[in-house]
């Protein structure tokens, strides 16, 4: 019992400085210009419920960590679009680990919506909310919307996550209120800045 547990403490240390060193290149390759992308089809409601079905197991086999909140995830069955496959993953991913992170514990939603043009996604939470005054600035790095005496973290993710969705040409913004919550909405074009260059170059 003693050797599973040691186990378990040293695999969610591994994890933990993994994430730090995958999310310290990040900022590397995004600071001296080299985040490069790699579109393709790809189906953002299959990837949405990935995301949050790998979010459950994780915390199924990690029983130290905080329980997980449920999350719901309203989508069509299929959406698909023309953009980076992991780096969106990254985007949800940090999404939702912030929802999780900052939703007293509360339920999570997730909705994927889209139009003509653009894929729409939201991630809702109840939580602790952020101050108007901080709402600025959390998508700059190293900015965090409370002290780091009360939660974890580098505030790196939602840095990261803004300059993946810039560079896929969309935009990324918040509204909050404190002790109600915060809804993160993304908007995306269905095609890539470079599917439609390649569909200029081809007429």
């Amino acid at each position: 019992e003693k050797v599973n547990s040691f186990v378990g403490l040293f695999n969610r240390q591994v994890d933990r400085l993994t994430e730090l060193v995958e999310t310290m290149l990040d900022v590397s390759r995004i600071s001296s210009g080299r985040l490069i992308l790699e579109p393709k089809d790809i189906d953002l409601s299959e990837l949405v419920r990935e995301v949050v079905q790998n979010l459950q197991i994780q915390a199924q086999h990690h029983p130290g960590r905080p329980a997980l909140s449920s999350i719901s995830v309203l989508a069509p069955e299929h959406l698909y679009m023309h953009a980076d496959l992991s780096r969106l993953k990254q985007v949800v991913q940090n999404l939702l680990t912030n929802a999780l992170k900052y939703g007293d514990g509360k339920a999570v939603e997730v909705q994927v919506l889209s139009d003509d043009k653009t894929a729409t996604l939201k991630v809702i939470d109840h939580g602790i909310g952020i101050a108007p005054e901080s709402q600025k600035r959390i998508f700059e790095r190293f900015e965090r919307a409370i002290s780091a005496q009360n939660i974890s973290g580098l505030g790196l993710g939602l840095y990261i996550t803004k300059q993946i969705v810039d560079a896929h040409k969309g935009d990324i913004s918040v509204t909050s209120q404190l002790q109600v919550g915060s809804v993160f909405t993304v908007h995306l074009p269905l095609q890539s800045a470079c599917a439609l260059q390649r569909l200029n170059d081809l007429i």
